[in-house]
């Protein structure tokens, strides 16, 4: 129960990083998209050289969900439609007013960057799986990293690898 708690907090949480964001849905027609067991994947800014800083859902340049091998989702940065206001112009809350409500997503057709995008995105956030049509091989990047069975690393602690011996004391625990 407490884990169930747990994930609704936080999709509370992060839900307004997603509908403070404009929506595009990116249809492709010769083009595929690939899904993975982690098919949620937030996109770096390309500006960004500080690549040990991390990318989370608020300082993303994007985030991306292909939703079939045809349709995927891009929820984009919406500062880049304010970068060149002042904090305190009103324009900046008519923009995520009409963020908001939606009134500036759209609907665009796929492009072959735009395939790549997502399909190395997707591949880059599996944790073990990629997954794909029978027809679409081609559109699985060359590059697949190995599974990611982790989803934190205690370095520091030890030789990293755990044991299951308690590193603080007391006794280990079954769960």
């Amino acid at each position: 129960m407490d884990h169930i708690t747990h994930m609704v907090e936080t999709a509370e949480h992060l839900s307004k990083y997603l509908v403070t964001r404009p929506w595009t849905l990116v249809r492709f027609n010769r083009r595929s998209l690939i899904t993975c067991d982690a098919p949620v994947s937030l996109i770096r800014d390309a500006k960004d050289d500080d690549f040990w800083s991390g990318v989370g859902f608020a300082t993303a340049w994007g985030i991306s969900v292909p939703l079939t091998r045809k349709l995927g989702l891009l929820m984009s940065d919406p500062m880049i439609m304010i970068e060149r206001l002042e904090a305190d112009d009103p324009r900046v809350q008519e923009i995520r007013t009409a963020v908001v409500q939606g009134k500036v997503d759209r609907v665009e057709a796929g492009t072959t960057a735009m395939e790549l995008l997502f399909n190395e995105h997707t591949a880059e956030s599996a944790r073990e799986y990629v997954y794909r049509h029978p027809d679409d091989e081609r559109f699985v990047p060359d590059e697949l990293h190995e599974p990611v069975l982790t989803n934190m690393d205690a370095i520091g602690f030890g030789d990293g690898d755990f044991s299951g011996e308690p590193w603080f004391g007391g006794e280990a625990s079954s769960g």
